[in-house]
């Protein structure tokens, strides 16, 4: 179950850790007034105390989380392939 839910983390980070979806990510949050937090995944060479505080963060940004998915869901089912402002008045 572990193997699974880190591999979710990894998904996410990739979605909402660089470019466009960190971007959301940080619009989401200020959007829905929560604070807007790094997304923390596993990594191969990290310590301890990082890989403990993992879940903390993922259930701190769950909502956040939640939102830009469904977010991105929408904006692609409407034929929107990127960020852009043209991309903005489809």
């Amino acid at each position: 179950m572990a193997s699974e839910f880190f591999r979710l983390l990894r998904d996410l980070e990739n979605q909402f850790g660089f470019g466009q979806g960190r971007l959301i990510d940080r619009q989401v949050a200020a959007f829905s007034e929560e604070r807007w937090l790094v997304g923390k995944a596993p990594g191969g060479t990290r310590e301890f105390v990082y890989v403990a505080g993992i879940p903390e963060r993922f259930l701190a940004k769950w909502t956040t989380y939640y939102k830009a998915v469904d977010l991105r869901r929408a904006h692609s089912e409407k034929g929107g392939t990127g960020c852009t402002q043209k991309d903005a008045g489809k």
